[in-house]
C-alpha cells in the first residue's frame, strides 16, 4: 500500500513539473550563481568561490573563508559586471557560511 502512495506522489509530482517549463526556470534562476573573488591589499587574487543571492536586495550567500584572508570582495555577476562588498552580515565559521550585502543592482529579477 505505501508503494501506491509513492507512486501517486511522484506522479503528481510529476505533472506538477511539466506544467512548469524547466529551462526557462532554470535559465532564470541561474543568473543568480555569481563568482566572488577576494583581494589582497595589493591587489592580487587571494581566491575564487562561487556564491548565490538570496534575496533581491543583494543579500549574497557564500563560504566564509575568503572572508578572513582578503582585503576586498568583488562580486562578479552572470554578465560580466562587477559589484563590490557592501558589509558583512553574518558569519557561521563551523558551516563555512557567510552572508553579505552587495552594493549597487542587479539586472535580474527572484
Amino acid at each position: 500500500m505505501r508503494n501506491f502512495y509513492a507512486i501517486i506522489f511522484f506522479l503528481q509530482f510529476m505533472v506538477s513539473v511539466k506544467g512548469q517549463n524547466l529551462p526557462e526556470l532554470i535559465k532564470q534562476r541561474s543568473k543568480a550563481v555569481v563568482a566572488v573573488s577576494s583581494y589582497s591589499v595589493a591587489g592580487t587574487v587571494v581566491d575564487r568561490v562561487n556564491g548565490f543571492f538570496i534575496s533581491s536586495d543583494g543579500i549574497l550567500l557564500m563560504p566564509a573563508f575568503p572572508l578572513s584572508k582578503s582585503d576586498s570582495i568583488i562580486v562578479t555577476l552572470h554578465n560580466g559586471r562587477k559589484l563590490q562588498v557592501e558589509k558583512v552580515l553574518s558569519v557561521q565559521l563551523y558551516y563555512n557560511m557567510a552572508m553579505v550585502k552587495v552594493s549597487g543592482t542587479r539586472d535580474f529579477e527572484f
